[in-house]
């Protein structure tokens, strides 16, 4: 890959990972003030939808080799990371290790991580892996960390979140999400990890969280 390519796709990635963070820290401010949230979102879809011309480049995002027995390995581990992580967090939030109950929100809430992960491990650590493989698992977790902590970041006065905490956790699973896409070749690990994930967590909510836009 030539050097103004590079450019151009790194480029691409910071505008993308910069229009979710406006999105993020403005959405759940009134109008007309939210109508900058909108601007970013639209400045990282014209990204994507300008680099997605056709369905083998939507293939390219989920799928870089094809279905193997590495992937089925990185599936399981996929599944382990998703119950793991999720009774971890439960214990931090002083929740029982396992649902009690699941709602419809479940659905909702394992579509919010499903698109979190086609957009930072599909997209834009899809978009770094030919300028340099380890770069774009990391610009991936770094840009995930950073819009998940613009959305607690923002003066939005209904829950005070430990950012720290969120920064840390969300960054390293984020490495490890990113790992596992890039081992399996395939974007349907990280997904169902983190779609799991969100189930375990969210599945028992009657309604969404203040969060969710």
């Amino acid at each position: 890959m030539e050097g103004k390519e590079k450019v151009a796709r790194i480029t691409d990635a910071i505008l993308c990972s910069l229009g979710l963070i406006v999105f993020a820290f403005f959405i759940h401010h009134q109008f007309p003030v939210r109508i900058i949230s909108f601007a970013g979102l639209m400045l990282s879809a014209y990204v994507m939808a300008r680099e997605i011309k056709s369905l083998s480049d939507l293939k390219k995002m989920f799928v870089q080799t094809p279905f193997s027995v590495r992937t089925r390995y990185t599936l399981l581990a996929a599944v382990l990371t998703g119950i793991v992580i999720a009774m971890r967090y439960r214990h931090y939030l002083g929740m029982p290790l396992f649902l009690t109950s699941v709602t419809s929100f479940a659905v909702v809430s394992a579509s919010i991580g499903i698109m979190e992960e086609i957009v930072f491990r599909g997209f834009i650590q899809g978009h770094l892996n030919d300028v340099n493989g380890v770069f774009s698992v990391i610009f991936g977790a770094l840009s995930h960390t950073a819009y998940k902590c613009s959305l607690f970041l923002a003066p939005f006065p209904v829950v005070k979140a430990d950012i720290p905490f969120l920064m840390f956790w969300t960054f390293i699973t984020g490495l490890w999400f990113g790992t596992l896409k890039k081992y399996a070749g395939n974007l349907l690990p990280p997904i169902l990890a983190h779609a799991l994930f969100d189930i375990l967590i969210y599945g028992e909510c009657i309604k969404a969280p203040w969060w969710v836009w």
